[in-house]
């Protein structure tokens, strides 16, 4: 599980909120396992890890920097034991 929290009034929330309402993609993929909910103005994100690729190719697709470094640090923690290093 990929636990992300954000404030509700900062552009990553504007990030993931697009990510989130797409519902079905164009590759037949959504999130069905991976849990979403507001509470004292944060957005909470609680990625099953079958999930985490749809994430990521999502945040990529958003096409901007704060979204590219979203994906970059999600791969790094996930795939390549960043969260190892500190």
């Amino acid at each position: 599980m990929l636990d992300i929290s954000v404030s509700t009034h900062t552009e990553d929330f504007s990030i993931f909120k697009e990510v989130i309402n797409k519902g079905i993609d164009a590759r037949l993929e959504a999130f069905t396992e991976s849990e979403f909910y507001i509470r004292d103005d944060r957005l909470y994100l609680d990625i099953d890890d079958s999930e985490i690729q749809i994430l990521i190719r999502r945040l990529l697709e958003v096409g901007t920097e704060d979204a590219d470094n979203w994906a970059e640090d999600i791969i790094n923690y996930t795939y390549r034991g960043w969260y190892n290093m500190l």
